[in-house]
């Protein structure tokens, strides 16, 4: 009894503690996406594909996830850029910045 009483405790306990959703979830796929869509604009080509983006955790001076920022490599029709996107808990991924816009 004392066992399941523990169990009990524990798996309720467990329940407490949540962390910032947009810092363990995987965007990758949206960002991707919205990396492509921009670069059919930026470079004027239908056939710009994204690469897998590279993703990373910015964090408070405390130590608490802020935001997961993505920097993605489009290219196409001979072009290619990299973007940074932002993904934050309470809104949409969006744009960062434009690190580059070169012709290949």
């Amino acid at each position: 009894m004392k066992y399941f009483a523990f169990l009990l405790l524990g798996w309720t306990l467990s329940g407490c503690v949540s962390d910032a959703p947009a810092v363990h979830r995987d965007d990758a796929a949206k960002v991707r996406a919205l990396g492509e869509e921009r670069a059919h604009k930026d470079l004027g080509c239908a056939s710009a594909k994204a690469g897998r983006p590279v993703r990373s955790v910015r964090m408070s001076d405390w130590g608490e996830p802020l935001y997961t920022e993505y920097r993605t490599w489009v290219e196409g029709c001979g072009k290619h850029v990299t973007y940074v996107i932002a993904c934050h808990d309470d809104d949409e991924c969006q744009f960062s910045e434009t690190l580059g816009l070169y012709p290949d």
